[in-house]
């Protein structure tokens, strides 16, 4: 996976019906295992310095560092992956699940890594890693973390730009009012939201009522 920009993770991958992450580098995959009590025996029979023993304890530190760094990177891409199949399989917006970081970091303590905490799990999406989808577009990591309200919103927009549609074809004499909006999103996408919800995001959206609007 040469030449991809230097922020980028890896791609995600399918075989069959599974999805993978394969790395850009294998600095990204590796984690390193070290024997601490063979690593200072071995050091007390060199008779090493001061100066030197203070090196290797700082490269042990850096490797350690390392090694966290792509266990939680690892764990983070996988509950993507679980969390988000919908999407890799359509690459539709629409498909895309309500996500936040303190539901990713509740499943890989479920994974067994009990050590992995929300703010450890904020410093890796909240950098500009890019992953490559299967269909080759890159996307950012943190993209995959979208609240409820912003999943309303496309869906309230798709369902708008169908009503411009149905308006220029003549197939609808008016534009849905804040209630019918509400009763689409739950009978055509499953989402079921009070009206107001529906009236705060196309406000958010800065678009009309349906009275003041007009295609």
């Amino acid at each position: 996976m040469k030449g991809l920009n230097k922020n980028v993770l890896g791609k995600i991958d399918q075989r069959g019906k599974d999805f993978f992450i394969q790395y850009r580098s294998s600095g990204f995959a590796g984690e390193f295992q070290i024997d601490r009590d063979k690593l200072w025996n071995l050091i007390r029979k060199m008779n090493f310095t001061k100066s030197q023993r203070e090196e290797i304890e700082i490269i042990e530190k850096k490797l350690r560092l390392i090694s966290t760094r792509n266990r939680i990177t690892h764990m983070i891409i996988l509950g993507i992956i679980e969390h988000q199949t919908a999407f890799l399989r359509s690459y539709d917006p629409l498909d895309v699940t309500p996500l936040n970081q303190v539901q990713i970091s509740n499943w890989i303590k479920d994974q067994g890594y009990r050590w992995i905490d929300n703010s450890m799990v904020s410093r890796v999406t909240n950098n500009a890693l890019i992953v490559i989808l299967p269909n080759e577009k890159p996307m950012l990591v943190k993209d995959f973390f979208q609240s409820s309200r912003d999943i309303y919103k496309r869906h309230i927009k798709e369902i708008l730009f169908k009503e411009e549609m149905e308006l220029k074809l003549k197939r609808l004499n008016r534009p849905y009012s804040d209630e019918e909006i509400r009763i689409k999103l739950k009978e055509i996408y499953g989402i079921h939201i009070l009206r107001r919800t529906v009236s705060y995001c196309r406000n958010q959206m800065g678009i009309p009522p349906f009275h003041k609007r007009a295609y």
